[in-house]
């Protein structure tokens, strides 16, 4: 019994020792303070080794307290959980930072990279981490002693949540700086993080399962760049100032015309899932993107929310986007797109752009809107007045024959797009759609154009069946002979189903509302409804004064025709048909009120024959058929004509 008796007085001696030295080690729930494992965090000694050999022996959940912990690059091993109080300093090691090259490119622009903390492995988590890069790491806007603070590679289930990381001190640092870059990784989530002035807040390539979310970043590159070949990116709720992009998605260029060897020709619309840079063959612009949704996020003054290339799947919903540079959301070269329920504010070229190549693309639900709005200029070095800008663009710019290019099966129904100015409308471009059906939108001092696209083709390959396009631009002026400008009479290339939809005018003057007047096959403009309104807005002078300085870009100029660019002079029509290819054209069961000029067709083309149906409309201004009667076939018939409209 006495041996008993000393035996538990001795457990509770140990015990009580284990309890004491749990009360000093194990802070912030079970976390083991640093400063017990080494660590001294007085901003002088370097503390890398220690740190490293205590996560090397195991000790893998730490609490770092307030100091300033000297430190290099620090190898993570799994099931670590790093966090941070707020008041706990990093302060960079140069002697102790190691240089990784990666084996893809994560923004580094195929250099070495200098990260904080390296991830090789599996169920990591960083936590609370206040980093100044102007404070701890940037000497010059060329050099940073770190351009990562967590570089994933390989690693499987990472989580970063609530960084707070700047750069203060300098304007712009051409020396890519990150919170997370990442490669070849899995699950990896950034959370409830803050940037300013950084380069990105994630870049990851050939990565899964990445999600970004409750993020805000003022100024900057990105917050989330998703690249080469990477699947499921969820990027959501997240807030921006100033950020370039806010999140974009990088599978590839579509653009061969302009980007030839680098990006080889006949490569436009193709990609290859699963593809890695050890493949033979291996191209980065046919890599792709796969399965992305950016869905109710914020961004403001900046140059888009969202935009990217080369991906498949991508869903774009429930957004707000306000004075955005070039436009609030775009794709180039994406398949099976859905932007739904967006709201755009003031972008300088469009609420919405599809670029170069597209297929299968629904617009849906979006409240697309030009005005007067509230304006800080602190926020932007762009003037005011360039983001009074359009509505919708469906562009490709140069083409070589060798691709595919412009926008196929899209449907653009059910959106409501709002010019709220004085004098000057917003227009719907449609300058690379191969099959595009617009239907069931209200446009308020809006123009619908079915623009220029021209076959460009080799000179042997003159006459042969081909569905390739040119750019706005037109004719070649050059004189050069290599290639020429063909459409092949009859051939299915582009059509225009325009249907269903409400068009308001309530600005001064006849203005254009829909034209057609680029190459196309057919265009059906049917059941739709033109009507005017007196607006009930008023301008001041300052206001009429920005609508009179020339936007970033225009969708119609107010008398050159030469150059196929839209003429708005007054009085313009309602609808106008002058394609320049012959086309099957139907424009029947509109309703037109308030314009001189209704309905205008005219065939203008030099060969091939063109054919016009113009019935059933209601109209209260004059209707024109004309053309060539040797090439031109017209019915004009049943027509209802209310009395006209006054002068």
């Amino acid at each position: 019994m006495p041996y008993k008796t000393t035996i538990n007085r001795s457990g509770a001696l140990i015990a009580f020792i284990l309890c004491f030295l749990s009360s000093v080690c194990l802070l912030n729930g079970q976390q083991l303070n640093v400063k017990e494992l080494g660590l001294t965090g007085d901003g002088e000694a370097d503390d890398t080794a220690a740190l490293q050999a205590a996560l090397d022996a195991g000790k893998n959940d730490l609490y770092f307290p307030e100091g300033n912990y000297k430190l290099g690059t620090v190898k993570i091993p799994s099931d670590s959980n790093l966090t941070f109080n707020p008041k706990a300093k990093i302060t960079i090691n140069a002697d102790a930072m190691e240089a990784i090259l990666p084996p893809v490119d994560v923004g580094n622009r195929d250099k070495p990279i200098r990260p904080l903390f390296v991830v090789n492995s599996e169920r990591v988590v960083f936590q609370g981490l206040r980093f100044d890069y102007g404070d701890s790491a940037v000497q010059s806007p060329r050099k940073s002693l770190v351009n990562a603070l967590v570089y994933c590679q390989d690693s499987d289930t990472t989580r970063v949540s609530d960084f707070h990381v700047e750069l203060q001190g300098f304007d712009d640092s051409r020396d890519r700086i990150n919170i997370i870059m990442a490669a070849d990784s899995h699950n990896i989530t950034l959370e409830d993080s803050s940037a300013y002035n950084i380069s990105n807040m994630i870049w990851a390539t050939q990565c899964r399962n990445v999600t970004v979310r409750g993020n805000s970043m003022i100024k900057g590159g990105t917050i989330t760049t998703f690249a080469w070949g990477g699947e499921n990116l969820k990027h959501h709720d997240n807030w921006s100032r100033g950020v370039t992009y806010q999140c974009a998605w990088r599978g590839g260029s579509p653009d061969p015309s302009r980007k030839a060897p680098k990006v080889p020709l006949g490569t436009a619309s193709v990609v290859h899932r699963g593809s890695k840079p050890s493949d033979p063959d291996y191209v980065p612009h046919t890599s792709g993107i796969y399965d992305v949704m950016v869905k109710n996020n914020y961004a403001e003054y900046g140059v888009t929310l969202c935009w990217g290339n080369k991906a498949r799947q991508v869903v774009v919903e429930g957004n707000i986007a306000r004075f955005m540079w070039d436009y609030s959301y775009g794709s180039e070269g994406d398949e099976n797109v859905i932007y739904a329920n967006n709201v755009s504010i003031n972008s300088a070229v469009g609420g919405i752009t599809c670029l170069y190549y597209g297929e299968k693309v629904l617009i849906s639900g979006n409240t697309i809107i030009v005005t007067h709005e509230p304006f800080i200029q602190e926020y932007t070095k762009h003037p005011e007045s360039k983001f009074l800008g359009q509505f919708i663009r469906v562009h490709h710019g140069q083409h070589n024959p060798e691709d595919r290019y412009g926008n196929g099966s899209m449907l653009i129904e059910g959106n409501l797009f709002v010019n709220e100015l004085e004098n000057r409308p917003s227009g719907i471009s449609l300058e690379a759609g191969r099959d595009v059906m617009f239907s069931n939108n209200k446009v308020v001092n809006g123009l619908l154009r079915k623009s220029d696209e021209i076959a460009r083709v080799k000179v042997k390959d003159v006459g042969k069946d081909a569905d390739e396009f040119a750019s706005q631009d037109g004719r070649d002026t050059s004189g050069a002979q290599q290639y020429v400008y063909e459409r092949r009479v009859g051939a299915d290339k582009s059509r225009i189903t325009i249907m269903g939809n409400e068009f308001i005018s309530r600005q001064p003057g006849d203005k254009a509302q829909v034209l057609v007047n680029g190459s196309v096959s057919s265009a059906i403009i049917k059941d739709n409804v033109f009507r005017k309104e007196a607006t009930f807005l008023e301008f001041t002078e300052e206001q009429r004064a920005l609508e009179q300085e020339k936007p970033r870009y225009m969708l119609y100029s107010e008398e050159d025709f030469d150059n196929r660019d839209l003429t708005n002079s007054n009085p313009a029509t309602a609808i106008g048909i002058d394609a320049y290819t012959p086309v099957n054209a139907i424009v029947q069961g509109n309703i037109i009120e308030g314009w001189k000029h209704s309905i205008t067709a005219a065939n203008t083309t030099t060969e091939g024959k063109t054919s016009f149906v113009v019935s059933n409309n209601t109209v209260d201004g004059d209707i024109s058929v004309t053309g060539d009667s040797s090439r031109t076939s017209s019915l004009v018939d049943a027509n209802i004509q209310l009395p006209l409209a006054a002068e």
